[in-house]
């Protein structure tokens, strides 16, 4: 696996990229928290939307964290 990073806005942010599209093997996901945003419930659920295309049934919360600027 393999970090990357994105610049967005003035920020650097790390992420990881997981290939959820083949194999047998599913990776052992039990839950997913979305970070707080704009939209938090249209990223919750696109993001379990998301999952269930590759054929994952897991949680999806969001976080408890309060939003920003």
């Amino acid at each position: 696996m393999r970090d990357f990073l994105r610049f967005i806005s003035f920020f650097t942010i790390r992420y990881i990229a997981i290939d959820l599209s083949g194999g047998k093997k599913k990776l052992p996901i039990r839950s997913i928290t979305v970070v707080p945003k704009n939209h938090i419930d249209l990223a919750r659920e696109g993001m379990k939307e998301y999952l269930h295309s590759h054929g994952y049934e897991v949680d999806v919360e969001l976080s408890r964290i309060k939003l920003r600027y």
